[in-house]
């Protein structure tokens, strides 16, 4: 029920990305799930991406940073970890398991990393490392990117999950600060003769997430170990349709006044367009 985020950024509406935010979590903690796999917060550099319809950042990281904090920022609330992704610099959704990218420090920082930087002081608790590899290392076992700057440069203190299959190696992986692979321990089962250190490390930082979303608390959603599972649950509601129906209204963006759809036939009319980012 809820349209794609890129409509979300095409609101400039934070107000909206709150509500969207809002909304989206309730239906989690319904369904009892304790991690939103979201959102998306990667720059679009080309509209051919296969992933553009997944970004709260569509073109601009200013944008991107502000959608993202009023999104996080209603989910941290209820007591659902949101997840940032795809770290980092996934741009592009064609071979992505091959991609090799290289991006300047300055770029970087300022354009790739900001919008990451929103979502982790709004309370993101979770970042979801890439399939690309960034600097000749895959993204999710790569030391610069998982420790140098997320965690040193950015201030990160939460789990890194991996993309569905992005993992190539266990204990290299750990070491280089991812926390949990998914969708299975693949590589993960066998860690080889990683530190006991740097395992209660990774772990701690799980639980660090856990806490600050207050699971241990009682602040989580409510997780019944049933069958069949709550999250097949139908957790909507007419305030979330109301929702959905107000984004899809806000981000709507007239690129041709077809049929007189605006009531302008004057041609010598000046026309200004103002809004908020």
């Amino acid at each position: 029920q809820f349209p794609d985020l890129i409509a979300v950024a095409a609101s400039f509406d934070r107000e909206a990305a709150a509500a969207y935010g809002a909304a989206m979590a309730e239906e989690f903690r319904a369904k009892g799930c304790n991690v939103l796999l979201g959102p998306d917060v990667e720059i679009v550099r080309s509209p051919f991406s296969g992933r553009t319809f997944e970004s709260l950042s569509g073109e601009d990281p200013y944008l991107g940073g502000r959608m993202a904090a009023a999104y996080i920022g209603e989910v941290h609330k209820r007591g659902v970890i949101a997840t940032a992704k795809h770290w980092l610099d996934n741009e592009q959704e064609a071979h992505r398991q091959e991609l090799d990218v290289a991006v300047g420090d300055r770029a970087q920082h300022e354009i790739y990393m900001a919008p990451f930087k929103a979502a982790i002081d709004a309370g993101a608790g979770a970042v979801m490392c890439s399939y690309n590899k960034v600097y000749g290392e895959y993204a999710c076992e790569n030391s610069k990117l998982l420790t140098k700057l997320l965690r040193e440069d950015l201030g990160f203190k939460g789990f890194v999950v991996s993309d569905w299959g992005a993992v190539h190696s266990g204990a290299k992986s750990a070491q280089s600060g991812l926390n949990v692979e998914m969708p299975a321990a693949k590589y993960f089962k066998d860690l080889g003769a990683l530190s006991d250190e740097t395992i209660e490390e990774r772990a701690s930082q799980v639980l660090a997430s856990i806490y600050a979303a207050g699971h241990f608390h009682g602040s989580g959603p409510a997780i019944a170990w049933s069958w069949p599972p709550p999250f097949y649950t139908d957790a909507t509601s007419d305030a979330h349709r109301l929702v959905a129906k107000r984004v899809i209204i806000e981000s709507s963006v007239l690129l041709k006044n077809a049929d007189g759809a605006l009531p302008i036939a004057d041609k010598s009319l000046k026309i200004a367009l103002v809004g908020k980012a």
